[in-house]
């Protein structure tokens, strides 16, 4: 598996230079650290924050877990196996239902990502993301938008970033990726992370 998804409708197509190619799915990671409030921290404020550094990736790693999903609630595949963050394969239908807001989760572990990952190495702290709806778009491309930003609860380094959605009672990691170099950020400081699926 790869972090970008193409699906060729026609082998014989052929697209025009000046066209962007369609049939593609991609997942834009921005991560920003930010320091605390000098005033408030560690409780939450909408006073500006010294940007401590920002991690951008064009292309973020979806896992097994995703494509899983994918099968189970777009393809109508049933029942599908999938491995939730405890480490249990389970036996999801076509009947699942969908728990809480996705979280998106920090941690600090530094092991590359891989699709098979199926849990933070190193998690510490997770917000309720907030979802973009309906996606936006038009002609031949869209995007949906998931925010969350994380308080950190001590002096973290963070290396890694996660979504993990809820189904059927089981919490799936459907998007993973680790960075370097870490973002360093004091007790109370946040860690913005923003995902852009876009759909062309």
């Amino acid at each position: 598996m790869t972090e970008q998804v193409t699906v060729h409708a026609n082998a014989e197509a052929t697209q025009s230079e000046s066209q962007p190619p369609r049939g593609n799915m991609s997942v834009k990671l921005h991560v920003e650290a930010f320091e605390p409030c000098p005033i408030h921290a560690p409780n939450p404020c909408d006073c500006p924050k010294k940007s401590v550094g920002s991690v951008c990736k064009d292309n973020d790693l979806v896992t097994n877990q995703f494509f899983d999903l994918v099968c189970l609630e777009m393809l109508a595949v049933t029942p599908v196996s999938v491995k939730d963050t405890a480490g249990t394969t389970n036996s999801e239908t076509s009947s699942a239902t969908i728990g809480s807001a996705p979280k998106i989760y920090a941690g600090t572990g530094t092991t590359t990502a891989d699709v098979s990952d199926n849990k933070l190495q190193t998690p510490t702290e997770n917000v309720a993301a907030t979802v973009g709806t309906p996606p936006s778009g038009s002609g031949a491309s869209g995007s949906l938008t998931i925010t969350g930003t994380v308080t950190a609860g001590a002096l973290r380094a963070y290396t890694e970033v996660g979504l993990q959605v809820t189904v059927n009672g089981h919490n799936y990691l459907v998007l993973h990726d680790v960075f370097s170099p870490a973002l360093t950020v004091s007790s109370g400081g946040t860690l913005a992370t923003s995902y852009i699926v876009t759909f062309s």
